[in-house]
């Protein structure tokens, strides 16, 4: 037989997973002072390229409150579209709209009449002609269909989903223990890659002390003076001028 079949997967069912997999790490010191080697001086933060719809309907900077559902999971989101069958030389075009749970044959839907309790088939029809659908048999040994109450109860835990603690693996904003220091992957050895963009904005000085590698480094904030910088005459971020105390690129000191 031929055939083809062609669909797409929204992002939203998989947000965690790309957060996850997303090698660049957004990072920030805590207030205080500390050492840049020091794992508990560090906390990542929002990536500024992640984007959800907030309550007024505006996009703004954020991530979703639960875990994506995945290829196979259950979510509240509003479905929508249609999967057709719609041969070239067959009698009827039909389509399930995946929105209403509508069955649609040339373009008018269809009503279900009374289904086989024992055969798990159905039968659907409008004024153009009559459909049966055949499913597996509930009675079946080997059925996998949910039962109603099983079904609602699995439901009811995907809603009540929450997001683990972040950590810098998940990719999750708020992760800690770990030292900003970029890692180049390499696959042979499971060896993950890793880049950071640092910002120093909160009140403290950060005391670098070891060769550190990072992609983008920015000191801001109304007391970045107090940092450190070693490429500075003076060791010090110019006051008033902390926007151009910037580097770009994979040295940050």
């Amino acid at each position: 037989s031929y055939g083809g079949s062609s669909f797409y997967q929204p992002l939203y069912l998989f947000w965690d997973w790309i957060a996850q997999n997303n090698p660049y790490r957004y990072a920030t010191a805590k207030a205080g002072d500390g050492l840049w080697s020091d794992a508990d001086h560090w906390v990542t933060a929002l990536d500024p390229n992640y984007r959800v719809i907030d309550s007024n309907g505006a996009l703004v900077n954020g991530i979703p409150t639960s875990p994506g559902a995945g290829a196979f999971g259950q979510d509240s989101t509003q479905k929508f579209g249609q999967i057709c069958y719609q041969p070239n030389d067959g009698p009827d075009d039909q389509c399930y709209d995946v929105g209403t749970g509508t069955l649609i044959v040339d373009g008018e839907p269809v009503v279900a009449e009374t289904t086989g309790a024992t055969t798990g088939s159905a039968v659907v029809s409008n004024n153009k002609g009559k459909v049966e659908i055949a499913e597996r048999s509930p009675n079946a040994e080997n059925a996998t269909l949910l039962t109603g109450a099983v079904h609602e109860a699995q439901e009811g835990e995907v809603s009540a989903a929450i997001l683990p603690t972040p950590t810098l693996a998940n990719g999750l904003p708020g992760a800690t223990s770990f030292v900003p220091n970029n890692i180049d992957p390499l696959a042979s050895q499971g060896v993950i890659g890793r880049y950071y963009d640092v910002t120093l904005s909160a009140t403290g000085k950060t005391t670098l002390d070891m060769d550190a590698t990072v992609d983008r480094f920015t000191i801001s904030g109304a007391r970045c003076h107090g940092h450190r910088i070693a490429d500075q005459p003076d060791g010090h971020c110019p006051p008033r001028r902390c926007h151009e105390c910037r580097w770009h690129g994979r040295n940050a000191g």
